[in-house]
């Protein structure tokens, strides 16, 4: 895959019209591989899988699902689905964030979340079980805050019973 040219580009309207409907709500998108995820997005540190048998059999799973194919012209490789979407909103984060769970939990919940700000108030939320499997999700960052607290934090966060709200914090406070 790495002689071939991997493509998927997005234009303003459709990031205005996504942004918009990221404003209803959450908009759960595939759950994937990190072997499948390393073939799509490249060389991400935390998605580094070397051995060339994983990546191709994470290339021959996406295609299988329609999601990764082969144009007739060329040696270009096209990415449809929500994965091509995450693909083409890849090149356009403007920060990333790791957070990982420090408490215990169910096995069955996120210990990692990869959250990438991307343009118009959108953010990717990668959430990854203890299996290694990658849940994918756009969320509009207003609602970002309200989700990592009731998901990673055990419990709601409290405010200070003679506090103010919001809590200021100075410098030295965080």
């Amino acid at each position: 895959m790495s002689s071939e040219r991997i493509t998927r580009t997005i234009g303003d309207q459709q990031l205005a019209d996504l942004a918009e409907l990221v404003g209803t709500g959450p908009v759960d998108l595939g759950a994937y591989t990190q072997a499948e995820l390393a073939v799509v997005i490249g060389e991400v540190p935390a998605l580094a899988v070397s051995e060339d048998v994983v990546l191709a059999e994470a290339v021959r799973s996406l295609a299988a699902r329609g999601l990764l194919f082969r144009e007739p012209q060329g040696d270009v490789v096209s990415i449809v689905g929500d994965l091509g979407l995450i693909r083409a909103l890849v090149d356009m984060r403007i920060a990333t964030l790791e957070i990982r769970r420090g408490h215990e939990g169910p096995p069955d919940e996120p210990w990692r979340w990869g959250i990438s700000l991307l343009p118009r108030r959108v953010a990717a939320v990668d959430r990854v079980d203890a299996l290694g499997l990658h849940r994918l999700a756009l969320v509009s960052t207003q609602g970002l805050v309200d989700l990592i607290v009731g998901r990673l934090i055990d419990g709601q966060a409290d405010i200070p019973r003679d506090g103010t709200v919001p809590v200021g914090l100075t410098d030295e406070g965080v």
